[in-house]
């Protein structure tokens, strides 16, 4: 759920994602520092946003007046 509220409110701005808990679907595996390095190269401007960032799927639900973000899949039923 940390992952997807942040994406809510981020926009566009890049996010770097780590799996640090044992239910995490949407963020890759990656080493930490490693991770916190090139996120460092770009928030600094030493690297390109196009070199340094892919984007993902993010779905928006919209249903009965709220607004929902999924990272992942989405399910609908008629519950």
């Amino acid at each position: 759920g940390t992952h997807r509220a942040v994406a809510m409110r981020c926009g566009d701005v890049p996010i770097t994602t780590l799996s640090t808990g044992t239910n995490n679907a949407f963020p890759d595996l990656r080493e930490a520092t490693t991770a916190g390095f090139a996120t460092g190269l770009l928030a600094s401007g030493r690297v390109s946003r196009a070199e340094a960032t892919l984007a993902n799927k993010r779905i928006v639900v919209e249903a009965c007046g709220r607004c929902e973000v999924a990272l992942v899949d989405v399910c609908v039923t008629r519950h």
